[in-house]
């Protein structure tokens, strides 16, 4: 391939997927260090890129009709040499938008089932198995068998304000997947008994009416957070993060964030926080049904490396 010189790389789904794209966008960055590079993201999600591709240009997609949108948005742009649905599994809209965009080289994920494929030049098999981090770079070159540690996502934050005692655990009770969210009272159960031995702090990010602080015995600060960046920068000020399966996880794991993640029906092997940093813990089923004295371990030996 002639070396392209604007290239766009197209990313839908929530914020945990667009982390994830952050070794696919550092690998095209490292061999074509020239190439202008636009990311094409959802408009919930645009927020976060500033923070995680703060060198590269981007473009979201309305919030109306998602294909109507997808056709105001393409029909705006300029030629592309390259063009990447960075998603790793056939998706007819990414191959829509990639017909509409002009380019002599598209590449996308497809299995040969829809008439949308037609539009995709360079097309990569359907493959299950593996990280979906990974997953997107196979798109971009199949060759690429692990990711390098130099492509793992980074964001730098000013971190929020907080009159706590160090060190401080966050813990989100807002989860879109019920299956990934720990209820209060297993939370208090682990965080009582390690704070009896080590003391800490905790932020609990969730409506007020809904949280019950009263059940936790160490120092405690409940907010609700209207913006992207209060949210960022709340995670970049604690110490420590305990969350379920989704974008909490994953922007923790760019904010280079110790944390135990918990998985209920979502593989791990395909979606952990892409941080060496992080510990992962699953069930089949639901979180809630992980031994209580495995999250409790694993909590108490993040706390111990953890220097204040």
């Amino acid at each position: 391939m002639k070396d392209p010189k604007r290239i766009a790389i197209v990313r839908r789904n929530g914020y945990g997927d667009l982390v994830c794209i952050a070794p696919l966008v550092a690998c095209i960055s490292e061999r074509f260090p020239m190439a202008e590079i636009t990311l094409f993201v959802e408009e919930r999600n645009k927020a976060l890129v500033p923070y995680l591709f703060p060198k590269h240009k981007y473009v979201s997609f309305g919030r109306g009709s998602e294909y109507l949108e997808t056709l105001k948005t393409a029909l705006k742009q300029s030629p592309f040499d390259l063009v990447i649905s960075s998603k790793p599994s056939p998706f007819k809209l990414n191959n829509i938008f990639l017909g509409l965009l002009k380019s002599p080289n598209k590449m996308a994920v497809t299995q040969g089932k829809g008439w949308h494929e037609s539009f995709i030049t360079t097309k990569r098999p359907y493959i299950q198995e593996g990280h979906q981090a990974l997953r997107c770079l196979q798109i971009f070159d199949p060759t690429i068998k692990a990711i390098d540690p130099a492509w793992l996502p980074r964001c730098i934050v000013k971190p929020l304000a907080l009159n706590l005692p160090h060190p401080i655990l966050f813990f989100s009770l807002i989860n879109n997947r019920e299956a990934s969210q720990l209820t209060l009272e297993r939370f208090a159960a682990i965080a009582n008994k390690i704070h009896r031995k080590r003391p800490f702090s905790v932020v609990l990010s969730a409506p007020l009416q809904t949280v019950f602080s009263h059940r936790l015995e160490m120092p405690t600060h409940l907010i609700s957070l209207s913006s992207f960046e209060g949210f960022i920068s709340l995670l970049a000020a604690v110490d420590i993060v305990l969350s379920g399966d989704g974008g909490p996880c994953h922007i923790a794991a760019a904010l280079q964030k110790p944390q135990i993640a918990l998985f209920g029906k979502t593989l791990p092997e395909q979606c952990s926080p892409l941080s060496p940093h992080a510990t992962t813990l699953y069930d089949p089923i639901n979180v809630n049904n992980i031994d209580l004295a495995l999250i409790e371990n694993a909590l108490e030996s993040a706390l111990t490396k953890i220097s204040v």
